[in-house]
């Protein structure tokens, strides 16, 4: 069966301590840091209630650059969610991030 999704229970992924700071810890490959490049990767999270991070996947399309490497490298060192916020619920569930993609 479906996990419930963060759409579904109308809340979202805080990222800890901060988006930026998060954002800072990806290192992208040498040539992607030469380039400019602007826009977003998106993954779908599974996470606990406690906002571990069970499972994730890329739901974008990948750019070939090496740049969802660098990212999935970050989430696995680096990447934090605040506790989910509801009451009663599921202990799993599925939320969809989006990252952008900084030069």
């Amino acid at each position: 069966s479906a996990k419930p999704s963060c759409k579904d229970l109308g809340i979202s992924l805080q990222v800890v301590p901060s988006m930026e700071k998060f954002l800072a810890t990806v290192s992208y490959p040498e040539e992607v840091q030469k380039m400019s490049i602007s826009g977003a990767v998106r993954y779908a999270f599974r996470v606990t209630k406690n906002g571990e991070v069970m499972s994730y996947e890329l739901v974008s399309k990948n750019t070939l650059l090496g740049i969802e490497e660098a990212f999935e490298e970050a989430f696995d060192e680096h990447l934090r969610f605040a506790p989910l916020d509801f009451e009663e619920g599921p202990s799993e569930i599925t939320c969809v991030v989006t990252f952008p993609i900084q030069d």
